[in-house]
This record gives structure tokens, sequence and C-alpha cells, in this order.
């Protein structure tokens, strides 16, 4: 099947093999996750595989708090991840099969030269000035095969001094200047072994952002997805006290499972909210708690506000 898609005001032609993807006048059909056609493997329009861009929603709340920047931008350097942790939103919020997400794609070109060619064209782009640029949201930035391309767009946004922040399980940048990041939900062994075999264990991880803390530069960890006690039993202080040295944590609830959203799972997290900003606090570490964690604690329904807010608009259009 032919799809295409526009890129830049041009439109350019991709195969591909289901027909449920593209809407009856030929157009593709675009999921309601940041606007991204269902199952393929790019992005569109402004968010460009290799690009930089500006992201939305939930990767746009995780750039600001990480990069203390209003209108962060990102940059994937490639799409899809192998390393198959079993908790991954990726294959979710792109559409595809597990099988799928794991196969990496990769832009037509290297992301370097994507980038500093929009870079010299324009220190705008997507309507906002680069300040600040977050790696990776769409695949680990240090996988074997993309670390190669990952680590040149880095040095040259920071010689451009541009802010970078990067999020991995994998190692952290060898450039200075940069917020290095890595995820770590849990200390436990049998953890590891369950949900993410083919990670390095979480101990080295751990290891990878003290030595860079020892060496001076910014470190950051994201505990996201947070089990609660129905899904894993832990106490967050283990983990917490462990990292009293990163300059920022962040903190988000584990999402699309059952467990994790019943009543129980609500006041689990209330009690790994208040541990988290108690221990922040008394470490004077810079943090932040993902704001649908806190809907769900608080028992906000998205969409009772979402129709809400619907009924506002339409009362205030109509002069009511």
């Amino acid at each position: 099947m032919v799809v295409w898609l526009r890129n830049n005001g041009r439109y350019k032609e991709y195969r591909h093999e289901s027909r449920e993807d593209v809407c009856r006048d030929g157009a593709p059909r675009r999921s309601n996750m940041g606007g991204l056609p269902r199952h393929l493997t790019f992005e569109v329009e402004s968010k460009v595989l290799g690009q930089l861009y500006r992201p939305s929603g939930k990767a746009l709340e995780q750039a600001r708090a990480v990069l203390e920047l209003e209108d962060p931008h990102a940059v994937n350097v490639a799409w899809g991840c192998n390393i198959g942790c079993g908790y991954c939103y990726g294959p979710r919020f792109s559409r595809q099969t597990r099988e799928n997400w794991m196969t990496i794609r990769y832009p037509e070109k290297e992301p370097l030269e994507l980038v500093y060619r929009q870079l010299t064209k324009s220190s705008v782009v997507d309507g906002a000035e680069v300040k600040g640029v977050f790696i990776s949201f769409m695949t680990d930035p240090y996988l074997p095969q993309i670390r190669r391309w990952t680590e040149p767009l880095i040095k040259y946004l920071r010689e451009e001094e541009i802010r970078v922040a990067t999020s991995s399980k994998l190692e952290v940048s060898e450039v200075p200047g940069v917020r290095n990041g890595m995820t770590i939900v849990s200390l436990d062994r049998s953890f590891w072994e369950m949900y993410e075999p083919n990670a390095p264990s979480p101990i080295s991880r751990l290891m990878e952002l003290r030595k860079a803390h020892y060496e001076g530069e910014y470190t950051w960890a994201s505990i996201e997805p947070c089990p609660c006690g129905g899904i894993w039993s832990q106490d967050i202080r283990d983990l917490l006290n462990c990292l009293f040295f990163v300059d920022f944590l962040i903190l988000g609830k584990w999402n699309y499972d059952p467990r994790a959203g019943t009543d129980e799972a609500r006041e689990d997290y209330g009690r790994t909210v208040a541990t988290f900003r108690d221990f922040c606090k008394k470490h004077g570490i810079r943090h932040y708690i993902k704001s649908e964690t806190l809907d769900f604690i608080e028992g906000v329904d998205k969409k009772e506000v979402g129709r809400a807010r619907i009924d506002f608009r339409r009362k205030k259009v109509n002069g009511l």
C-alpha cells in the first residue's frame, strides 16, 4: 500500500502493508497520541525523525521538567528500542506490536547533519528558539548502533551553547555539560530479571550516574514507571537512599495496567509521593512528580475534566 506523508510542505511516498492506516481519501490515519500515524515508523510534518521538533503532551512535560525550559525541543535519533523492557510504553504509544517496536528504524541521514541544517538556517524551529534539546523519546540514544550518532550531535549542540538532556538505561554522555539521565525504578534483582533482562543491572546504572556526578556532571534519575504494591512490592526509600547525590529526580506512576488503577494503588502512590517529596526536600534535590500521577492520587477523572472544559467553551461561545 502507498501512503503519502507531508514533510516541510512536500509529499513523499511510503509503502505500508496495512489498509487500516489510511483514510478513505488517501490521507494517513492519525492516532490521538501526539498526532502519530498508526504503526508507521517515522514522525510526520514537524516531528521528523532525526530532526529538532517541539514535543507535546507527556513528552513536553518531561522535557520541561528536566531542561527547566518553557519551550524545549527534542530529537529522536532513531525509532524503536531492542532493550525490550516489559513495562515499556513505546509499542502502545506508537501503535506497534512489541516485535515491530524492537526493530530499530533510522533517519535517512545522520541526526547531526539534519540538525546542523536546521540551525544554520535559523535558530528558531517550530516557532521557538532552540535553547534546550531532549534526546531521545523514541529510543535509547546509547544503543550500540545509535551511540555513534548521539555523541557527535550532543557535542555540536553543546558547542552551540544549547542545553542538552539525555535519558538512557545504558550509559551517560562523554561530552561535558550534559544533563545525564538514567531510568531506575527498582534495585530489586528479581524485578530487573523480570522486567529489564536486557538492560544493565540497576546497580550498574546507579554507578554510571555516580561516576558522572563525581566528575562534576549534572545527573538525574527517572523513577518511572514506579510500580505500586499490587505490581511489585518494594520500599521506595531503599532506592531513594541510593540516589541522594543526583541533581534532579522525577517520579511517575505505572500505567496501562489495571493493577495500577485500583483504590489500593491510589493509597500506595499517595504514600510513595509523600516519601519522595520528604526525601528530596531533606537532601535539597530538585524534583518533579508527573501530573498524571498527582491526578490519579487526587482522584481527578480526566474524561470528566475534558467534558467540563467542552461545556464551558460551548457556553462561552453561545454567550451563556
